[in-house]
């Protein structure tokens, strides 16, 4: 969000006779960066050394990717088994970033063909409903989705026909069976559909807007969008000049690669590694845990609590995943690995989706408001009060909400007519009312 599109909202939260507060983004830090102190010899090492050398994109996506890669690796062969539940280091991850100048889709791009030069695969774009989806983990289990740009896979998802999926990817997230019969169409039987022990990975890509555009906040509530880890930065990285490719380029590709066959290889010939963890490193974590959910209490915000439980978890993956990435194999989480997990999610990731989250919020409650204009255009400019609440389909309190805001906005003016409604007119055809960007 712009300097002047923050003012703007600033103003509409404080002058508009309203119940309830406009959603306003708190400004992020743009300096933020994700770091990590790792070994010489640790694959996440290698693997952004080398993206360096050949891009210019954030080091931050290089991380991700490198991290991806390890739990993609893992195929559905480890796990840490708590007494509480089970833990496989399958992770979702989402870069965000400004179009063409962040490199993400570059950075997503070099990810898929160290992917697919180990494991001899194609990863494509998939494009899918939920019945399709269904349908490909009843045949296969094990699934790596990676999408250089998201946003419109997004947008299909709150379709009609994909209703019921968000509840679906938490249950494949978690690993859990799922059994689920769909409709037919007809004079076509329902279709059942089983998946057992899915495991799946995700690495997408979009600009923040776009994200903030196809989400919502109720996307995040029902856990879906918390089940993800948010790269987002912000600073400005250095440009790199475009060059022909090198021999030492082509030497240093090869490393990257010999080094994901060899991990690609340890885990494709194990049917379970059983992973495990030092006292002082579980000591540790709960440590960690109970100061997050010490903040998560002070805040009173329900869903800062959610974000910090879903972030728990994120900790324990990716402490399995670091330690996996070790130049000789380790399956115990010692307390040097944790520490490092614990700060990556602590300091980076849990402020990330904290950011993103402010500004689905803020999405939501303009895209209310843009409803009304919209629908009040379309009805000539001019409207009664039960017309124009009609065809927002929108409740009492947000319709209420929103024309307040249009009013004290002076983008449209209140008319009380004879019989005591009221009718709506458009100044201007609204063109003094915008939805601030929030990029």
């Amino acid at each position: 969000m712009t300097p002047e599109d923050r003012a703007w909202v600033d103003k509409m939260a404080m002058e508009a006779d309203i119940d309830a507060e406009i959603p306003v983004a708190e400004p992020p830090d743009r300096n933020r960066r994700l770091v990590v102190d790792l070994p010489e010899d640790h694959f996440i090492t290698t693997y952004t050394e080398w993206m360096a050398t050949v891009i210019d994109g954030y080091p931050e996506y290089a991380i991700a990717g490198g991290l991806w890669l390890l739990s993609a690796f893992c195929n559905r062969n480890v796990v840490l088994k708590l007494r509480q539940e089970h833990i496989h280091p399958n992770l979702w991850i989402v870069n965000l970033g400004k179009s063409t100048t962040a490199r993400k889709s570059t950075s997503i791009n070099k990810t898929r063909k160290i992917f697919e030069a180990v494991a001899e695969v194609t990863l494509s774009n998939d494009d899918y409903s939920i019945e399709g989806y269904l349908e490909t983990l009843a045949q296969n289990h094990v699934l790596n989705n990676v999408r250089d740009e998201v946003g419109g896979l997004m947008a299909k998802f709150h379709k009609k026909y994909n209703e019921g999926i968000f509840d679906l990817e938490c249950s494949i997230y978690d690993c859990e069976n799922v059994s689920k019969t769909l409709a037919g169409g007809k004079n076509k039987e329902p279709k059942t559909f089983v998946v057992k022990n899915p495991r799946v990975t995700k690495l997408y890509a979009t600009t923040p807007a776009n994200y903030s555009r196809y989400m919502t906040m109720d996307d995040f509530a029902s856990g879906y969008g918390m089940r993800f880890l948010y790269v987002y930065p912000q600073y400005k990285h250095k440009r790199m000049a475009l060059a022909l490719e090198t021999e030492e380029d082509v030497h240093k590709w090869a490393d990257v690669v010999m080094k994901s066959k060899q991990l690609f290889k340890r885990f494709d010939n194990y049917l379970e590694v059983n992973m495990i963890a030092t006292d002082e490193a579980m000591a540790y974590y709960d440590e960690q845990c109970m100061a997050l959910e010490d903040r998560a209490d002070e805040s009173g915000n329900g869903m800062i609590g959610s974000v910090i439980g879903r972030s728990e978890i994120h900790i324990l993956k990716i402490a399995m995943l670091l330690e996996i990435g070790k130049a000789e194999l380790s399956t115990t989480i010692g307390i040097d690995m944790m520490k490092v997990a614990c700060d990556m999610v602590t300091q980076y990731f849990v402020p990330c989706i904290m950011d993103v989250m402010d500004e689905v919020d803020a999405w939501d409650a303009f895209s209310i408001v843009q409803n009304v204009v919209g629908k009040l255009r379309q009805l000539g400019g001019t409207a009664r009060h039960s017309d124009l609440l009609r065809r927002t389909h929108l409740t009492s309190k947000e319709f209420r909400d929103a024309i307040n805001t249009l009013v004290e906005s002076q983008s449209i003016k209140t008319i009380s007519s004879s019989n005591g409604g009221n009718i709506y007119t458009l100044l201007n055809n609204g063109d003094k009312f915008r939805v601030p960007n929030p990029r």
